[in-house]
């Protein structure tokens, strides 16, 4: 596509004050720096560059063309299309308005909670831009057989000169009987969030904390016929030896050699085979053998025998030592185990001693795990207003993360102002709750929050028992948006609240608290909890031991903190009562060591009693086994034996041979010598 050609204006020397005169009829400084660095200073004036790029010029013509229409104070074009659209907003208030925007409404709404929105009984006036709404309730999306909150009537009033400008500004928006948590008749999930729930499943969850619940570790303190022995081995898995002893066994069976036993048999083939050789070549008496050459053969079949027959017993004596070495593993193992139980037996004995510290830490323990437990419908309804606001500014700006489209001027007439497209300046609300009154006030609710440079503010009170208010924060212009919080609570009360460790807790109190992070990655946040008169009705064995404690307190103080960064998260709850409450509890508990550590013996014998019945099982396999290369061991040193002691009797029966033919000659000898002498004297005599 071809370049577009710039206009005159831009294509002359400007003088500095001609160049300010344009860029500021730009609203966004992004656009406002572009245009400026179109242009070089020459001697005292601005020339435009000539090394710029198609995209630049296109981007360059397109704002001069925004610059002129931004110039103008007033436009016929705007003007005629103004009376159109009053006509035009008659015809529809009177006859399709209603229906229509109640539709739109409850899509908006839906789009925004995930959930089915139900809008009735709307009425708009054209003229004053009024909007009246008698009844709206929005679906809870976890739980759609409730809803997230309701209210009705609602009155909304719209500014007009923001609709001339294509604007959607609600200037105030109040809303009555304000109710949360109402039940439905109908579910009110979405037939589209099926797929959504799937992806939500699919999603990698938070890593859960390690370890078993405080609550149930404090309550074995406090009572050892609740301590919960699976859930503290499980805990402290990683410095038991017990475990590792385990696995070494299981290693040992798993990794066993079975060619033990195809070994034993193939030796066992082979000494049959030798020994039924043997009896052959034994079976031949030297001693009625006359022959030495054939005595001399059969010492040579008898030597490759001999050496078969030690080759046997030198494999059968490295199969046995195999074997024994891996039954001296074995026993060493179910020694390893049984000396495993005594020292995690004393281990774990001393981690459950009921020192004091060690009290204080689970009691402060159990109770972040408590007020977690209650701020956790709370901190869901936040987390759900956030995501709708969320929702509601990222379908206009684009996802954080995500690339924006380039920044350009808009076509507004003078004086320049950019508006949001759709911006709720101020809602109210209130309705009455069991036992109180709820107000809020929220203020810039909007789509496109970089364009008006104030957070969203929520402010919030409750008038009852107890008296609440509180203040948010919530900065959606940024790429991580960024939220404040503040509460502070009065009058709060606990009338018989029951908690299944200990009882049912009586109170009066305050609580103040403070929060700031980023959305969803980070939050910091800290309080106080001061409860006056804490009385405790007592139902279990613990809260027998407790509840004695408290009568003598005026009041309990806890300090609490919190924080979050990413999937990690840390709550610590203090109080001077936990030190001074643990130091009387670790008294009154430590006659209940031994109870404890007779328990936790008897599930680390129950945990080796399967590992000892398959070392022992190993053991008696592998004794056989011994047994039998022995046996190979002894047959072939028998027959080696035998060989050696046949060989003896071939070698003495062939001296023997030797000896005979040796004084055989030695006599033929003497008789021709005596006759070659006889005649040489019978020669000398006839002469």
């Amino acid at each position: 596509m071809a370049a577009r050609r710039l206009p005159r204006a831009l294509k002359r020397p400007l003088t500095p004050k001609a160049l300010s005169s344009m860029t500021r009829f730009l609203e966004i400084p992004a656009d406002r720096e572009f245009f400026s660095s179109c242009f070089t200073e020459t001697d005292g004036r601005f020339l435009l560059r000539g090394d710029l790029t198609p995209g630049e010029r296109e981007r360059l013509a397109r704002l001069h063309r925004e610059i002129k229409a931004n110039r103008r104070l007033i436009s016929a074009g705007p003007l005629i299309l103004l009376g159109l659209l009053a006509g035009v907003i008659l015809v529809f208030t009177l006859f399709l308005a209603g229906p229509l925007l109640e539709r739109s409404l409850e899509r908006g709404l839906e789009l925004a909670f995930g959930a089915q929105a139900e809008v009735t009984g709307l009425r708009l006036s054209p003229f004053s831009l009024r909007l009246t709404i008698a009844h709206v309730e929005v679906a809870d999306r976890s739980s759609p057989m409730h809803n997230l909150f309701e209210a009705g009537p609602v009155e909304v009033w719209l500014d007009p000169e923001a609709l001339l400008w294509g604007s959607l500004t609600v200037k105030t928006l109040r809303l009555e009987g304000l109710a949360f948590g109402t039940a439905r008749t109908e579910p009110g999930d979405l037939p589209a969030q099926e797929g959504a729930e799937q992806e939500e499943a699919a999603s990698p969850s938070p890593p859960s904390e390690g370890g078993p619940d405080p609550a149930s570790v404090l309550a074995a303190v406090l009572d050892p016929s609740a301590l919960d022995v699976e859930a503290l081995l499980s805990r402290e898995a990683d410095r038991l030896q017990v475990v590792a002893a385990r696995r070494e066994v299981e290693a040992l069976i798993r990794e066993a050699p079975r060619s033990f036993e195809a070994d034993l048999d193939r030796l066992s083939r082979r000494l049959r085979d030798l020994t039924s050789r043997v009896k052959e070549l034994t079976r031949t008496n030297p001693s009625r053998i006359s022959d030495p050459a054939a005595l001399t053969a059969l010492v040579s079949d008898a030597e490759p025998l001999t050496k078969e027959a030690s080759l046997l017993y030198d494999e059968a004596g490295a199969l046995s030592r195999a074997i024994e070495d891996r039954i001296s593993r074995a026993r060493a193992l179910e020694r390893q185990l049984r000396g495993a139980v005594e020292h995690d037996s004393a281990y774990l004995s001393s981690f459950l001693r009921p020192d004091g510290e060690a009290i204080a830490r689970l009691l402060s323990e159990v109770t972040a795990s408590i007020l977690k437990d209650e701020a956790r419908t709370y901190l869901a309804y936040a987390r759900k207003g956030v995501e709708a606001c969320l929702t509601l500014a990222r379908r206009r700006e684009g996802s954080p993360g995500h690339r924006r489209e380039a920044p350009t001027g808009r076509v507004v007439h003078f004086p320049v102002k950019r508006r949001p497209g759709f911006w709720l300046r101020h809602l109210s609300g209130s309705g009455i709750l069991p036992g109180g009154t709820l107000s809020l006030e929220l203020t810039d609710l909007t789509s496109h929050p970089s364009l008006i440079h104030t957070p969203l503010t929520l402010r919030l009170s409750y008038t009852g028992s107890p008296r609440v208010g509180a203040q948010g924060t919530l900065d959606l212009s940024k790429d991580e948006p960024t939220y404040t919080l503040s509460l502070e609570a009065e009058g709060l009360e606990l009338r018989d609240r029951s908690f299944p460790l200990f009882g049912a807790l009586s109170a009066t109190g305050s609580a103040s608290f403070r929060a700031s992070g980023t959305y969803p990655r980070t939050l910091t946040a800290g309080g106080s909890l001061s409860l006056a008169g804490p009385h405790l009705a007592p139902t279990g064995g613990p809260g027998h031991l407790v509840a004695p404690l408290l009568e003598g307190e005026e009041s309990l103080s806890l300090t609490v903190s919190y924080r979050k960064q990413d999937q990690e998260e840390s709550l610590e709850v203090t109080s001077p009562l936990f030190s001074s409450l643990a130091e009387r509890l670790a008294r009154a508990l430590d006659t209940q060591k031994s109870e404890l550590a007779s328990r936790i013996e008897e599930e680390l014998e129950a945990r080796i009693r399967d590992s000892l019945a398959a070392l022992s099982g190993e053991t008696t396999r592998l004794d056989d086994l011994s047994r039998r290369s022995e046996a190979l061991r002894a047959g072939a040193q028998g027959l080696r034996e035998d060989l050696e002691s046949h060989r003896r009797a071939l070698e003495d029966r062939i001296s023997r041979l030797r000896q005979e033919l040796l004084e055989e000659k030695t006599d033929e000898v003497k008789e021709k010598a005596s006759e070659l002498l006889k005649d040489a004297a019978g020669s000398l005599l006839g002469r």
